[in-house]
């Protein structure tokens, strides 16, 4: 588990090690983040937060700053459990029912993953156009978070549903254009092409990471 293993860096007063964990993509620093606040490691997840600045997370350390863990937080993280085992089982309807339960008024980081948990009820039980709706939904909101990773998945599902509901055959291309502006990037292609076997090249040649 990431989080342990930074937080017993932390503590052992290796930077090093907790800047190398930083530097990774994988698991989602986000989440990491929010692991280690869950865990009582403030300090740990704000060295974390800060070790590896770069474009994808350069608001952690604001999310450090602003996380909470009020009784709306709670039920928003147990509806979202909730949800992701029902979506497991291939219980559609059972995960829309848990997320609708959800009360208002969780922090804006489990507030967005309800907005994405919204698309997954719809996906499971065939209702592909409005999954891709609602997903397009949750990829704006990351974004506005500057959670790019959760933007881009949210847009390359958004892709798929929207590709599921139009019946687009293996030979012809969805395409989701982001508007100008957009952030999204590093980790995933600003635009979002995908057929239903094979994502390929964005026009205008192969994605490059920025620097």
């Amino acid at each position: 588990m990431a989080a342990a293993a930074i937080e017993a860096a932390w503590n052992g007063k290796d930077n090093a090690r907790v800047g190398a964990f930083a530097e990774e993509d994988v698991p989602d620093p986000r989440v990491v983040v929010d692991t280690l606040l869950l865990r009582g490691s403030r300090e740990a997840a704000e060295a974390f937060a800060k070790a590896a600045p770069r474009k994808d997370v350069e608001r952690l350390p604001d999310f450090v700053a602003a996380w909470s863990a009020t009784e709306a937080d709670k039920a928003a993280r147990e509806a979202i459990d909730k949800t992701n085992a029902a979506r497991a089982a291939k219980r559609g309807a059972d995960a829309l029912a848990a997320i609708a339960a959800a009360p208002e008024g969780a922090m804006p980081f489990l507030a967005l993953r309800l907005v994405h948990g919204h698309g997954l009820g719809p996906s499971v039980t065939g209702r592909a156009a409005e999954a891709a709706e609602r997903f397009c939904a949750a990829a704006a909101k990351a974004e506005a978070l500057g959670w790019l990773a959760r933007a881009a998945r949210a847009l390359r599902e958004c892709a798929r549903e929207h590709a599921t509901a139009k019946g687009l055959s293996g030979n012809k291309l969805c395409h989701f254009g982001r508007a100008p502006g957009s952030r999204i990037g590093r980790n995933e292609e600003d635009r979002v092409f995908l057929t239903r076997r094979r994502r390929v090249t964005p026009r205008g040649g192969p994605r490059r990471r920025p620097k």
